[in-house]
Formats: structure tokens, C-alpha cells, sequence
């Protein structure tokens, strides 16, 4: 077939998957959590006002939010002017909803293209080998098939997103400039002023992700052991010591100095971190922690599909000893292995939930569902660019891994008309003239509700208002059967 051919077949492929995810982010219903960051609730003020944590010492009292400044302000002023900028061409209700769904099909594209850069190296996004590597990832986002709760990339509910997805992205998306650094001796090594730049990234990061310290803290040492690795076989002679060493470890110490503190602040001031052991004593986590794994692996086709395709790819690279790959990359595979090790020994530290009564859930494996993806990805591209000694075997694994595709595409396609009694609720809000809005039904509003009070829906009221969804001075109260 002509390449042109296939091209424009992977291009209508891929726009026919973007558009059916942005209609499912579009009616995602809006979590608690949004209206309480938001407004903001009395108890996320303060993270607003004390970006660096150091009044909140200060004061020796724990506040919610704390160490999470960036995520906070940047989920605050994102839907404090867009839903308004937005009204100009839609309704005040569509506002709100299309506002989440920009936000979350954003941060899906800047995920496809980051993770298609570890393959391709190719900056211009719009290159036929990353639309390659485009195709073959849109399947494995998860959201709307039976596989979400354990591995899916997005969130359904808006707030995640900001805490999770985004701040990880940003964070592989720097750790890229070091990867090819340390594989490729033909890179440029790092200017001050481009070391500036990646700190003050990674400081919005850090302050911004609830799981970025681990992440962080594991693969920036592993980037330092390497750089100091390939200056010392004398790699870098081409570049000055300010260059290939001095600038990159400084930012990546610094940045390992700043995650601590954040996690020293997350630890002990964050209020919602408080009471943990009530919930869950720390060996018991490690039980729950054990059958959470058995789950996800047994009960969940997603996982052990992607890490059998994974280990596939592994397989023919080795067998067929493709590019030299495994004597290229093989430190790099050993880190990751020790990283999903590490991170899942970790993980109960962190504390317990009750709506995560497993450990495990899409939010929290997110840094190993992400790496997982990272070396399919990679092992995957090398493959399908490399020649392999029997054309025959390579054309029958590619066949049986697009089968493969095919059906996990298939299984995402749904869109689950979520937040439509909530809009109903909106609309009935909307519409009406009357000081008290009376609504016959439970939907949540806003995440928030049933109001059988007029004080219960006071905030939400704030925030309605605010997006022209409610005059002022209205209230709601729900119909008590």
C-alpha cells in the first residue's frame, strides 16, 4: 500500500479517536473536588496564599492543599476566566463542561506526543513517525473500557487531572532532554540558561503533582549515576565540563532538594494526610497492597496485555538482536524494573484512602502505567524500523499486535452520556426566576448535593453565579421524598 495512503488512513484514525475523546470529557461529570478548589473552599485559601509553605510552618498548623500551590492556582485561574472567555460562543452551563473537556483532551494530546518522543526523538509533532507512534498508543488512554479503574491515563473527574496526568507528563517531558543526552553523544549539553528553565519547570512540577517525589527523587539520581557514568568513558570530551556535568546535576540535585521539602510539607502539614492510621495500620496496606497487584493483573485484560506485548517486543529484540538495542538500552530497562519495584514498596507509605480500598487505582499506578508505556512504545518503534533476519515472523507479530489493537481501540470508543442529569439540573437552574430553585430530582450539582438546606448550597451557589449559571442571591433545595 502507498505510504501517502497509509498515512492519511492513520491520520482520519487518529482525528476519529480525538474526537470521540473529547466528546467523552465533554460529558464528565464535574467531581466534588472542582468547585472546592475552585471558589476556593475556606480550606484551600491558604495553599493560594502561601506558594512556598513557609507561613504554614510558621504557624505550626496543617492546612489542606499544602505543597500543591501550582496545581491549585493553575486549576483556579483556568476555570476563573475560561468558562466566562468561553460564553461568547456558548451557553453558560456548556461553558463549564467544555472548559474540563479542553483542559483534559489538552493534556491527552501533550501525552500522546511526549510519549511518542521517547520513540521517534522527532520535535516536530506532526512528522509521520510520531503520527505512527500516535495510532499505536490511542488505545491504551483507557478511558472509557472496562480497563480504567486500573491503568487509565485521564481521569474522569476533572480535578485528577491537574494533580496527576499533567504534572507527570511535564516531568517525562523534561526527563526526554536528559534521556537523549545520555543515549545520543551527539546532543548538546546544557546552556545555564536553558538549566534555568528546566528548575523553574520542574519547581511548577513538584509543587503541583501528589506523587511526583518518588518519581522525581528515583529517576533524577538514576540521570546523575549516568551522567557521571559517560563523562567518566569520556563521552562528553567534545563538550565543557560546565556543559556535559556542572549545569545538568545542579539542576537535577536542586530539584531533588526542593522535592524533599515538598514532601517534608505534604507529610507534615497537609491536613488532608492526618489520619491515615486510623483508617489502615501500615502492614495492613502492604496486605491490601498485595491483593490490589492480583487484581489489577488478574481481573483486568489492559495490564497484562500491554506488559505481555511489552515482554514480546523484548523477546524478538533479543532473539532477533535488533539494533544492538539491549546492549544499548539494557541499564535503562534494569531502572525501570527497579523503579515499578521500588514505587509499589513506597506506595503505602503515602497513606491510605477509603475510596482506594486496594492501594492500586488508575490514579495511583499512573507513574508505572506510564513508564510501562514508555518501553512498549520504544521497543515497539525500534521493531517496526529495524530489519529483522525473517521478514516472515516480523510481518505475523506485527499482524497478531494490530489484531491486538483493533480490539483494545474498539473497547474505548464508548461515550457514556455521564453528566447529562446533572446538565438537567443546571438547565432547571438556569432557566429559572424563582429566589429558591426546588428541583423534584437528586442529581448532583457540581459534584455537590442533594441540598436539603439552603446553607448546604451556598457555595455552589458562589460558584453558579460566578459562571452566570445562577442569579444572585438564588438558592437551591432538593425535594425530599
Amino acid at each position: 500500500m502507498n505510504k501517502k495512503v497509509i498515512t492519511y488512513l492513520g491520520v482520519l484514525v487518529l482525528l476519529f479517536e480525538i474526537i470521540v475523546a473529547a466528546f467523552q470529557y465533554y460529558n464528565s461529570p464535574i467531581d466534588p473536588d472542582l468547585p472546592r478548589v475552585v471558589l476556593p473552599h475556606h480550606q484551600y485559601k491558604n495553599v493560594l496564599k502561601d506558594p512556598t509553605g513557609f507561613k504554614t510552618i510558621e504557624i505550626g498548623l496543617t492546612e489542606a492543599g499544602t505543597g500543591r500551590f501550582f496545581a491549585h492556582q493553575t486549576m483556579y485561574q483556568y476555570y476563573l476566566y475560561v468558562p466566562l472567555l468561553l460564553q461568547k460562543f456558548v451557553s453558560p452551563i456548556g461553558s463549564v463542561y467544555l472548559s474540563s473537556a479542553l483542559f483534559m483532551l489538552m493534556v491527552h494530546l501533550l501525552t500522546l506526543y511526549v510519549l511518542s518522543l521517547f520513540a521517534t526523538n522527532e520535535k516536530n509533532p506532526f512528522t509521520r513517525n510520531n503520527l505512527l507512534c500516535y495510532v499505536i498508543l490511542a488505545p491504551l488512554f483507557m478511558y472509557a473500557s472496562s480497563n480504567y479503574s486500573a491503568m487509565g491515563l485521564i481521569d474522569r473527574a476533572p480535578t485528577y487531572v491537574y494533580f496527576y496526568i499533567w504534572p507527570i507528563t511535564l516531568l517525562f517531558w523534561v526527563y526526554i532532554r536528559f534521556f537523549n543526552f545520555l543515549f545520543d553523544v551527539k546532543v548538546k549539553g546544557f546552556s545555564v540558561y536553558e538549566g534555568a528553565l528546566i528548575l523553574a519547570l520542574l519547581t511548577y512540577i513538584i509543587f503541583s503533582g501528589s506523587i511526583i517525589v518518588p518519581i522525581l527523587g528515583f529517576w533524577n539520581a538514576v540521570i546523575i549515576l549516568g551522567l557521571f557514568w559517560n563523562f567518566k568513558q569520556g563521552m562528553y570530551n567534545h563538550l565543557s565540563l560546565q556543559k556535559s556535568l556542572v549545569v545538568p546535576v545542579t539542576v537535577l540535585c536542586l530539584s531533588m532538594v526542593l522535592a524533599m521539602y515538598n514532601y517534608y510539607l505534604g507529610s507534615n502539614y497537609n491536613a488532608e494526610f492526618e489520619f491515615n492510621e486510623q483508617f489502615l495500620s501500615v502492614p495492613e496496606r502492604y496486605i491490601r497492597l498485595v491483593k490490589g497487584i492480583g487484581i489489577t493483573l488478574l481481573l483486568n485484560y489492559g495490564y497484562p496485555t500491554l506488559l505481555l506485548l511489552t515482554l514480546g517486543n523484548l523477546y524478538f529484540i533479543s532473539k532477533y538482536n535488533v539494533g544492538g538495542y539491549l546492549k544499548k538500552y539494557k541499564w535503562f530497562l534494569f531502572a525501570v524494573v527497579v523503579f515499578i519495584m521500588v514505587y509499589l514498596v513506597m506506595l503505602p507509605l503515602g497513606g491510605y484512602r477509603p475510596y482506594r480500598p486496594y492501594m492500586l487505582r488508575n490514579d495511583t499506578f499512573l507513574p508505572v502505567t506510564f513508564i510501562t508505556i514508555v518501553v512498549f512504545i520504544h521497543t515497539l518503534y525500534y521493531l517496526i524500523k529495524s530489519r529483522w533476519s525473517n521478514v516472515k515472523v516480523k510481518s505475523t507479530y506485527l499482524s497478531v499486535l494490530g489484531f491486538i489493537w483493533l480490539v483494545l481501540y474498539v473497547s474505548d470508543m464508548k461515550v457514556e452520556r455521564n453528566a447529562d442529569c446533572e446538565k438537567a439540573a443546571l438547565t432547571a437552574i438556569y432557566e429559572s426566576n424563582e429566589k429558591v430553585v426546588r428541583l423534584p430530582f437528586d442529581c448532583l450539582i457540581l459534584g455537590g448535593g442533594p441540598y436539603y438546606t439552603l446553607k448546604s448550597s451556598e457555595e455552589n451557589s458562589l460558584l453558579m453565579h460566578r459562571w452566570n449559571i445562577m442569579k444572585k442571591g438564588q438558592r437551591v433545595l432538593h425535594i425530599q421524598e
